[in-house]
């Protein structure tokens, strides 16, 4: 009660945000709990734990989902500023809570668009759990196309490990259909290389149209289709030469 009767700060956070934001020893020593208080910008303490990338293991026992799931001004949820941040431990909980993860934000973007953004692995790779990564959202990119035309190379690599772990995720869920393995060789699934964007493209053919041979390499692992044609025609080969890139000549030839 003293501490709850201290007030706001400057820019109208309370005492528990400000604890949320500084370290958990606090929090869990004054049992300030799960709080709906909001501050000027629509914030709980949940966006303020989810502002700092380092989250403690027994730092939440349990998440209000009601506060968990409150959007502030700007469209943002807690998952989402957890994912901005890499605050992948918050992130893990906040998805076992079942939060909505398919909440976007003022700009159209929602928690997997933001990890695929600042190019974090395994915060991408958690999101893949709620969200799928060929999904397109409002502007017509999806974080997949997104990852490729960026250059954001560990937000790729989540996506083609995440696919290759498919065969032993489902052996070792053999039999047990409500597994967490089971359920992340479901998700995993969802992963398609031979979606395409609003070009009709697939991710090859934008790899090998971006010039990058890194990503085409990548892409390769995951045995996508090679004779796919977008819509002007063009096939991932067809590129390649046209380009004269020589690097992804050899890798396309070795394929």
């Amino acid at each position: 009660d003293f501490y709850n009767g201290l007030g706001r700060y400057s820019n109208s956070a309370t005492m528990p945000m400000a604890v949320a934001y500084y370290g958990e020893a606090w929090q869990r020593r004054f049992g300030f709990g799960f709080q709906a208080d909001v501050d000027d910008k629509g914030e709980t303490h949940l966006f303020y734990m989810a502002s700092r990338s380092r989250f403690h293991q027994f730092e939440l026992s349990n998440i209000d989902l009601k506060v968990a799931n409150i959007v502030s001004k700007t469209g943002e949820t807690a998952l989402i500023r957890a994912a901005r941040f890499d605050n992948d431990f918050l992130l893990v909980r906040l998805l076992a809570a079942k939060v909505n993860a398919e909440v976007r934000d003022n700009t159209g973007r929602n928690a997997l668009d933001y990890a695929v953004e600042y190019d974090n692995y395994l915060t991408t790779m958690t999101l893949f759990l709620a969200l799928d990564p060929t999904r397109a959202r409002p502007d017509g990119s999806s974080p997949m196309f997104h990852a490729i035309e960026a250059g954001n190379t560990r937000a790729l690599a989540a996506m083609i490990n995440a696919r290759r772990m498919i065969p032993k995720l489902e052996k070792a869920a053999k039999g047990q259909s409500e597994s967490y393995d089971a359920k992340m060789a479901k998700a995993f699934k969802k992963i398609d290389f031979n979606c395409r964007d609003a070009d009709g493209r697939t991710p090859l053919i934008a790899a090998v149209d971006k010039e990058d041979p890194q990503s085409v390499e990548a892409i390769l692992l995951v045995k996508p289709k090679l004779d796919t044609k977008d819509k002007a025609g063009r096939t991932a080969l067809s590129i390649a030469k046209k380009k004269g890139n020589a690097a992804i000549l050899k890798l396309l030839a070795a394929r």
